[in-house]
């Protein structure tokens, strides 16, 4: 699934382990200038080589402490790029920012992967790195990306279905209070013996700043 932006192509998948998806991944993504990817699975023991895309600039970040997570940003080497670590200054375990430069539009771009199983210390993470990031006064357009396992939330119908002071309830309270949009409408997550549910989002601060969302294959069986 994709969202193109400012006349770019953005592609974003969960992987469930990426090393197993690479030569998947290189095949589907060639016309893509920003590729997103939650669950890399990725620690030490993976080199860059082994992620590597041609033509891409490749940020990781991985989750050190316990298997599973992991994000990563590949941008094409046809624009300028770096990674920018201030963005998380909390912390938050799961997620890796750029800046991305179009002409002179400055382009922040920042991927997240939120576990179920995440703390509520780690909650409180994400929501103070999103509003940081909002906040940031030194780009011209925002886009956030992820896994946030939120399925209690309905952002087409402005509702949750859990309680008022349930972690979702308060995700969902900051993104209006930031007045970010959030583009995806379709089911994300289909499981058998499960429901499907929505739980992966494209957030922006401008409507028009997505210009198309399509929904793909998913890579692999992820």
């Amino acid at each position: 699934r994709y969202a193109e932006t400012g006349g770019m192509k953005c592609f974003y998948t969960n992987a469930n382990s990426l090393i197993a998806k690479m030569d998947e991944l290189r095949e589907r993504v060639q016309e893509y200038d920003i590729i997103a990817v939650t669950e890399t699975w990725a620690h030490q023991g993976i080199t860059n080589g082994e992620l590597s895309m041609e033509g891409f600039n490749l940020f990781r970040v991985d989750r050190e402490d316990r298997k599973g997570g992991g994000v990563a940003l590949y941008i094409s080497s046809r624009y300028v790029s770096g990674l920018q670590e201030n963005q998380n200054l909390e912390q938050f375990c799961d997620a890796v920012w750029c800046m991305v430069r179009v002409a002179e539009v400055r382009l922040l771009v920042g991927v997240c992967y939120r576990s179920p199983s995440s703390t509520e210390e780690n909650n409180r993470r994400l929501i103070e790195m999103i509003k940081a990031a909002v906040d940031t006064t030194r780009y011209d357009h925002i886009l956030i990306l992820g896994d946030f396992n939120y399925p209690a939330i309905d952002f087409e119908q402005g509702m949750v279905e859990s309680g008022s002071e349930s972690a979702a309830s308060e995700f969902y309270n900051v993104t209006q209070d930031l007045f970010l949009i959030q583009h995806v409408v379709d089911d994300t997550r289909h499981r058998q013996g499960n429901a499907p549910s929505l739980i992966d989002y494209v957030f922006t601060l401008e409507e028009n700043q997505v210009e198309e969302l399509k929904y793909e294959e998913p890579l692999g069986k992820s």
